[in-house]
């Protein structure tokens, strides 16, 4: 296993700020699988206004709460050591970064999903939804600030150099 000699300097979205990161081992362990959970999700791709569903996206995002939650709870008390240890700063972002977008616009396009009427496809009723360019372009503001914590993340990992 790698053993952290550096500290990193890191900045994060979402009102948290920049903080230098001297990680541990279950750190690195952690960041290591956030890292790769966020990076591979719609959180760090973008967003195919063509092709993409919405609800794909929305799903998506709603289970890095999951995956967070239980890389946290894998890793223990380890990962907790301040405020601006991972533990923390990952719980962070949860709920200052994607819980807002995710309750603000889960709810929202369920409601309109219930309204399909017959002989329309869920993929071009979700286009006839009126809040859909908005929810979009929302995502792709939360995909870019989100792109500052993968890229923390790898660097906590050790998968990206600072």
């Amino acid at each position: 296993m790698r053993v952290w000699t550096k500290e990193v300097s890191i900045n994060l979205p979402f009102g948290i700020g920049g903080i230098t990161f001297a990680a541990n081992m279950a750190e690195q362990r952690a960041a290591w699988e956030l890292y790769f959970e966020f990076s591979t999700r719609v959180s760090q791709r973008g967003f195919d206004k063509e092709n993409a569903r919405l609800r794909a996206a929305l799903n998506s995002l709603h289970k890095l709460f999951d995956i967070t939650r239980n890389v946290l709870r894998e890793a223990g008390p380890d990962v907790v050591h301040g405020p601006d240890s991972l533990g923390p700063l990952a719980i962070k972002i949860l709920n200052q970064g994607l819980a807002p977008y995710v309750s603000r616009w889960h709810y929202r396009l369920e409601s309109h999903e219930k309204k399909i009427p017959e002989h329309v496809s869920s993929f071009e009723h979700e286009r006839s939804w009126e809040h859909f360019d908005t929810a979009v372009n929302e995502l792709e503001e939360l995909q870019a600030a989100l792109s500052s914590y993968v890229e923390a993340l790898g660097k906590i990992s050790g998968a990206l150099e600072d």
